[in-house]
This record gives C-alpha cells, sequence and structure tokens, in this order.
C-alpha cells in the first residue's frame, strides 16, 4: 500500500489548482471577471426556469454592457474569449462571456444564448434552390435521385 500526500489549491468558484501561483493568478482574473459582472447587475435567480425558456427579460444600463464586453476583450488579451479560455481553463472568462452572449442590442438581459441572437442566425435571407430531381428507369434505384450524387 502506498499513501500518497496532494497538495491541492481550490478557488473561490471551486476550479481546482496543483500550482499556488496558477490559483493566485486565476483568482485575481477570477475577482476581475466578478467585478465586471457587478457592473452588469446582479445575476437572475431562476428556481423555476422561466427566465431560461424566455419567459421575459431584464433590462441593463447598455453603456454599462458595452463597457464590461470591453474589458472582457482586455481580459482575453485582445483574442476572442472563447479561443482564450477554451485551451486555457479560464471558467470566469467562460462565464462571464456567456452572460454578455445573453444581453442583445438593446441590452435586455436573456436567459439564454438563443433569445438575443436568434437573428443573427436565421436562415430566411438565404435563397433556397431546390434540387432537381430525376427518377431512374433502372429497377435496382429504388425512390428518386439527386442528380450530381
Amino acid at each position: 500500500m502506498r499513501i500518497e500526500q496532494r497538495t491541492y489549491y481550490v478557488a473561490d468558484d471551486g476550479v481546482e489548482f496543483r500550482d499556488w501561483g496558477e490559483a493566485h493568478t486565476y483568482e485575481k482574473l477570477l475577482l476581475a471577471c466578478n467585478g465586471l459582472q457587478n457592473r452588469i447587475g446582479p445575476v437572475v435567480i431562476d428556481d423555476h426556469l422561466k427566465f431560461a425558456n424566455g419567459a421575459g427579460y431584464v433590462q441593463r444600463n447598455l453603456s454599462e454592457v458595452e463597457l464590461v464586453r470591453d474589458g472582457l476583450k482586455l481580459l482575453a488579451n485582445g483574442q476572442h474569449p472563447r479561443a482564450y479560455y477554451e485551451d486555457s481553463g479560464k471558467w470566469a472568462l467562460r462565464r462571464l462571456h456567456y452572460r454578455l452572449d445573453c444581453i442583445d442590442d438593446h441590452g435586455r438581459e436573456w436567459g439564454q444564448p438563443y433569445y438575443p441572437n436568434q437573428n443573427r442566425y436565421r436562415l430566411d435571407c438565404i435563397e433556397w434552390i431546390e434540387p432537381e430531381v430525376t427518377t431512374s428507369a433502372d429497377p435496382t434505384v429504388s425512390g428518386e435521385q439527386v442528380e450530381g450524387e
């Protein structure tokens, strides 16, 4: 039997580190992200998921939201936040980015990113082209065939 002693450092949000320096650096980042989130306003507590399911929004101060977006860019070292935090495990940045993704261009905070971004992802601006369909005279081919396949 072998017993090892291990030391872990746990940040305020539960992220674990083996190195004290990494934990300390992350904790400073967490404090900065929390400070930015406080500028937006309190996080909505949604016990029954009505807010998350689109039952309304919370109006935020748009100028504060823009300041927070600029602050997030600074914390992400000028990179797109998603590219910066996915490889680095910087969950504090991820949470802040997700929350900003839930705020539309008018400062309305929705329960999930779908609601403020649905117009950005609509496909009605793409012209739908109906493929030409031909029937095959070959009895081994069932149904219809699309040209080009």
